[in-house]
């Protein structure tokens, strides 16, 4: 068995890809369930390891250390789980979104708590008690 870095992050334990890696390599190293290690990942057997890519070896936990953030280029709902260690449902629930929507530049995502209501239903709501 290679000796391998272990990582640690929103007190998840994760390592990164080594060239000619593989999830099953992985599994294998740390006596995991091959199924389990895609599952922590929200990956499926057809995705592909990338040198260099966060693979954590825990399951990711529903709410990240940071309140919240904000999307920049290329970046996925499924990138931005796998940064932040929270499970790429519980990211979806937060923010009202299905892991395939698609993000803007700039969009906020919440990673703590539940998106409030939507912003021009709180604006309707200011405007008709001020009156």
């Amino acid at each position: 068995m290679a000796l391998r870095e272990v990582y640690r992050f929103n007190h998840i334990r994760f390592v990164i890809a080594k060239d000619n890696d593989s999830f099953y390599k992985i599994a294998h190293d740390f006596n995991i369930e091959l199924e389990d290690i895609l599952e922590y990942n929200d990956l499926s057997k057809s995705d592909k390891l990338v040198y260099g890519q966060k693979i954590y070896i825990e399951k990711k936990r529903r709410r990240a250390l940071e309140p919240y953030h904000v999307v920049q280029k290329n970046e996925t709902l499924k990138s931005i789980s796998q940064l932040h260690g929270i499970r790429l449902s519980s990211l979806c629930k937060k923010n009202r979104l299905k892991a395939d929507d698609k993000l803007k530049i700039g969009d906020v995502l919440y990673l703590r708590q539940k998106k409030n209501l939507p912003e021009i239903i709180i604006y309707y709501i200011i405007y008709i008690t001020q009156y």
